[in-house]
């Protein structure tokens, strides 16, 4: 395994711990080029965990958002 695939690795599943969205976004701009089916499974398992992330984001974002239209009507009354 390459240095450059190993720092993208461990980048990846910080941003996955952390739910940065982000700097998902970023990596996944630029994955690095895998050499055998285990690293690319291994990726591929990566970048899935990173979808579920990212949904989880959009979800709470939707929560919110619906919190400050209800806020927001009830203010207007």
């Amino acid at each position: 395994m390459k240095k450059q695939q190993m720092t993208w690795k461990n980048k990846f599943k910080i941003a996955i711990i952390d739910g940065d969205v982000n700097t998902l976004e970023k990596l996944i701009d630029n994955i690095p080029k895998v050499d055998t089916v285990e690293e690319a499974k291994e990726t591929l398992a990566l970048i899935q965990e990173a979808l579920s992330v990212v949904e989880n984001a959009k979800e709470k974002t939707l929560q919110i958002m619906n919190k400050i239209k209800k806020t927001k009507a009830f203010l207007k009354n």
